[in-house]
């Protein structure tokens, strides 16, 4: 992140605390989303070196790292007490999909009349993802 924009922030968030600290009795339960998106078609820097240095620099200074897979995407999570920052990107920047066969499933098809299940042919799929990944806890 560039110096100043960090500093800014920072700044912000010394702010929001003495707001907090101050007048936190009149407002009601605040709820704080701190998140970046990391994608390789809007970021200058290359995904997955983006990836692993905040996952290091979690190591280094959050209290807890955790990261959680879905079918399109990675989330790193890096716990500050109860705040929170989440990393988030497309998961094939940091994993390789890889089919290693396929399966026949059932699955409920639109109908004419009335819905029926049909065979349907679905890859069964792989990720191999980057090592250092595993440093991280998976979240449920």
């Amino acid at each position: 992140m560039d110096y100043n924009k960090r500093w800014t922030l920072a700044n912000d968030l010394r702010e929001f605390a003495d707001f907090l600290d101050n007048y936190g009795h009149d407002i009601p339960d605040v709820n704080v989303d701190v998140s970046s998106r990391v994608w390789s078609w809007t970021s200058a820097s290359d995904v997955p070196t983006a990836i692993a240095l905040a996952l290091r620099a979690g190591m280094k200074g959050a209290d807890e790292v955790r990261k959680k897979y879905s079918d399109d995407f990675f989330r790193l999570y890096l716990s500050f007490g109860d705040l929170e920052y989440r990393v988030s990107c497309d998961r094939d920047e940091v994993c390789e999909r890889t089919v290693v066969g396929t399966e026949t499933v059932m699955e409920l098809a639109p109908p004419e009349g009335e819905w029926t299940e049909k065979p349907v042919e679905k890859e069964v799929v792989e990720w191999v993802c980057n090592p250092l990944l595993a440093a991280a806890k998976d979240v449920d």
